[in-house]
């Protein structure tokens, strides 16, 4: 048996076998069998037990080699999945880290533009979103980040929304989905306020916090 293999598979057309021996026969094959997928390498002189075990020895030894094949497989398999998230892992961290130092080179080289922050916050935003659809397989959130990025009724970016702190991840994505769901209001509908809102009211107005501004909103309802 391999390590960690705590079973073996029976064959029903097994059964002629052990109903045509005696029963003193028929137990102690069935003893050499266990000792046999128990890795105790069991010793026999009957040559009755040693012919009969024969054949269900290769059909043990047929069915441990499918085994170990198929813990290869999904082995590698297990293998190409971690390394394909810790490069979506690596690339998240390397937009981040960059977005960092844009923000303190922009703030030291010239005070007054705010303006090219909030488009490089729109460009890193994007590129989180990309890369954060590419490696969810949650189809919702699929569709809600294709919302921001365009496929909404204004056929348009929201670039209000993609200038805000505090973006949309899946975990945050998921706790969003619970709050819609219990005051009834839709994400997607939230986002096109807070966009139509943010491009009317005065800038000393505007909202900072995207994931803030969406719990406010949505809870609104509720309250009034």
């Amino acid at each position: 048996m391999a390590e960690g293999k705590k079973s073996f598979i029976a064959y029903v057309d097994w059964k002629d076998t052990f109903y045509s021996l005696p029963d003193d026969k028929a137990g102690q094959l069935i003893k050499f069998l266990f000792a046999y997928v128990n890795d105790e390498n069991p010793q026999t002189d009957d040559v009755l037990i040693n012919a009969v075990f024969a054949n269900i020895r290769q059909a043990l030894k047929r069915d441990l080699r499918k085994y170990e094949q198929i813990r290869e497989k999904r082995s590698l398999a297990g293998k190409a999945s971690a390394d394909k998230r810790q490069q979506v892992l690596t690339s998240v961290e390397s937009v981040q880290q960059k977005a960092t130092k844009s923000t303190v080179s922009v703030n030291v080289n010239d005070s007054g533009s705010d303006k090219d922050i909030k488009v490089r916050n729109i460009d890193i935003n994007k590129n989180n979103y990309i890369l954060w659809r590419d490696a969810t397989p949650n189809g919702n959130y699929k569709l809600l980040i294709d919302f921001i990025l365009g496929s909404n009724p204004t056929g348009e970016e929201l670039i209000e929304v993609l200038k805000l702190k505090n973006q949309i991840t899946e975990k945050k994505f998921n706790m969003l989905l619970e709050l819609s769901r219990e005051n009834k209001v839709k994400i997607t509908e939230k986002l096109l306020d807070i966009e139509k809102n943010q491009r009317t009211v005065a800038p000393n107005k505007k909202q900072k916090d995207l994931m803030l501004t969406l719990v406010s909103w949505m809870n609104y309802k509720r309250k009034r």
